[in-house]
């Protein structure tokens, strides 16, 4: 089994590839993962507003708990690495930079039975083979601390390291025979000493036959054998940076490409982390692109490819379903784009052969099917530690990259994507090739909003609208090359949705902005072009962050008070309810079920609430 942190969320992949996961009580991110020895019990540390750490049952008599039954409370600022004793009875756990403290627990009586403080940031910790001590490595430290469990003063004894004595340690393994090996960012493998040349190390495991494992920089893994100190080169490397998923149809297909890619001097993801897991000879690597594969290795160290993960480098910006099955593209079908200026289609169905489809399957990630590549910066692919400690990663939140909303065109054949530059895409999504038709420079600033008119709903014409930051709104003839044809300059602030209400003339547009004001135009095509005639506004008592429409024809708008107001397509409210739970933060999207019986937010505190619009209770 498989755990890792997303935010302040728990994953966790078993061995059939079956997914579960669990949600921290508060909304700090979750920094490290250990599980005990007999895979029952589960450890979180976490960066934050009061850290803790917590321990979680994962199953009970056989079925999945997920259920917290201990929150130990000492750090004040972050929690770097947590561990389990050999015996599970006792928890270690080592404070971040600033937080300079390590404490030993009695979990189970939620009680801290000795600690102390540190002077220096850590970067690692491992506990020796016998469980007598465990070790903490860092910036110029190398500390032993001994593990009696009577002493209420944890004490260490610093390693003697001569002339490494200013070195950054990275990562710490302890090994059989009392034996510890530690890497740097100086290349070397502490035993006595021992240079590793090529790439930067990264991480250290246990591996077989009284092996080290050690992932390095550009995707390689090495094996140093703990007696002679004789290296030998792992073959498998995951994929290379700009790699299309869709091509790793088979494992002869993916390894070629990787021997070509090498030969080509393509860039590969850094390992970041590894574990080997010795019953069933499992090699798990993470990369810096956040991917996750799992090997299997021989006694001669081959390996053979089980399973990998693909993922997101940073932030998620938007969204979008494929909502009926098309002949290019099955119902369920949806794409994500995000702040690695990628955008990539996602299936979480199993392949249906009387649907078509041009998306096929590939033996790297069982729900990722296609990755769009948008920028050719490789720096975006891969995930960059933060200065303040080497294990946390900071999203590049503030950057300029990436699509920030998506569009399905009423058709299904277009897909519109709004960057964060300002600038407006179409890809043409019924072929493999996933051609972009157009890149149009729409916006002085982040585009934040894009919408379709769909022409079945009238006997009007397809169009494109998209909204900005410049406050501006644009309007683009989808069947004629989307030529533009209108700008629209209503709104004082930026423009945060926008929604077409067919009518029996054509279309109303709806437009909504943090200036607290909805605007509607009536749209209609003559011969003369698009004529657009403003033929309403009102205002709503907060800013609007999104808009959509009831089947019931009224509309609701999800406000930065993190109320949800609903009004008549004449402005007039009828009625407004809390969208969250919480008492800080906006709400910044929102969808409604088919019935529009309830309606699902998004709010700012992270968490997604599930509203009953009538009663105004939440449902989740």
């Amino acid at each position: 089994m498989i755990a890792y942190a997303a935010g302040s969320t728990v994953v966790l992949i078993t061995k059939n590839n079956g997914q579960f996961h669990f949600v921290n009580n508060s909304k700090n991110n979750i920094t490290c993962i250990t599980f005990s020895t007999n895979g029952k019990y589960l450890a979180t540390g976490e960066f934050g507003n009061c850290p803790m750490v917590r321990v979680w049952e994962i199953c009970k008599d056989g079925t999945f708990q997920g259920q917290q039954i201990a929150e130990l409370k000492y750090h004040t600022l972050g929690v770097l690495c947590v561990k389990f004793t050999h015996d599970s009875t006792q928890l270690i756990s080592v404070g971040i930079q600033h937080d300079k403290s390590v404490a030993v627990w009695d979990w189970r009586g939620q009680k801290k039975i000795a600690e102390n403080r540190l002077t220096s940031q850590v970067n690692a910790m491992d506990i020796s083979e016998d469980g007598n001590c465990f070790v903490t490595v860092g910036v110029r430290h190398v500390k032993f601390w001994m593990l009696n469990g009577k002493e209420k003063a944890l004490s260490g004894r610093s390693a003697i390291l001569a002339e490494q004595r200013n070195n950054t340690f990275l990562d710490i393994c302890c090994a059989p025979g009392n034996r510890a090996f530690a890497l740097t960012d100086t290349k070397l493998l502490i035993v006595n000493t021992f240079e590793l040349t090529g790439e930067i190390p990264y991480s250290i495991t246990l591996g077989p036959l009284n092996h080290l494992l050690i992932g390095f920089s550009n995707g390689h893994v090495r094996a140093i054998n703990t007696e002679t100190i004789e290296v030998q080169q792992l073959p498998g490397i995951p994929h290379y940076l700009h790699h299309d998923i869709s091509t790793a149809s088979g494992h002869e297909t993916f390894y070629q490409e990787g021997i070509n890619a090498v030969k080509s001097n393509e860039r590969f993801p850094d390992v970041k982390a590894l574990l080997y897991h010795q019953k069933s000879k499992t090699l798990t690597v993470l990369y810096s692109d956040r991917s996750i594969y799992q090997w299997l290795l021989t006694d001669s160290f081959g390996q053979s490819l089980l399973i990998g993960y693909r993922n997101h480098v940073g932030a998620i910006l938007d969204l979008e379903m494929v909502p009926k099955n098309l002949p290019w593209l099955p119902a369920g079908t949806f794409m994500t784009s995000g702040v690695d200026a990628t955008i990539r289609f996602w299936s979480l169905e199993k392949p249906n052969e009387n649907v078509n489809s041009i998306l096929t399957s590939n033996i790297l990630s069982p729900e990722l099917k296609k990755v769009l590549f948008l920028s050719p910066d490789e720096k975006l692919l891969s995930d960059h530690a933060d200065n303040h400690s080497g294990m946390i990663f900071s999203d590049p939140l503030d950057s300029t990259t990436g699509a920030r909303c998506l569009k399905l065109s009423p058709d299904g054949r277009h897909l519109a994507a709004g960057f964060r530059d300002g600038n407006l895409g179409v890809f043409d999504i019924t072929t493999d090739k996933f051609e972009q038709l157009i890149s149009v420079e729409a916006h002085d600033g982040e585009m934040l909003c894009i919408e379709y008119a769909d022409p079945q709903k009238t006997d009007g014409h397809t169009m494109l609208a998209s909204g900005g930051r410049d406050r501006l709104i644009h309007l683009y003839d989808a069947e004629n090359g989307y030529q533009h044809l209108a700008t629209v300059e209503d709104h004082s602030s930026s423009v945060n949705s926008i929604k077409f209400i067919p009518t029996s003339s054509g279309f109303e547009m709806f437009t909504c902005a943090t200036d607290k004001l909805v605007v509607i135009r009536r749209v209609t095509n003559s011969s003369n072009g698009i004529s657009l005639e403003r033929i309403n506004q009102f205002s709503s008592p907060s800013g609007l962050n999104y808009l959509t429409t009831a089947p019931d024809g009224s509309l609701i708008g999800a406000c930065q008070d993190r109320q949800l107001r609903t009004y008549t397509i004449n402005g007039k409210m009828n009625k407004q309810i809390k969208g969250t739970l919480c008492e800080e933060g906006t709400l910044t999207k929102l969808a409604l079920d088919p019935s529009g019986t309830y309606a699902a937010t998004v709010c700012s505190d992270r968490y997604v609430y599930v509203i009953d619009i009538s009663t105004g209770e939440c449902a989740a």
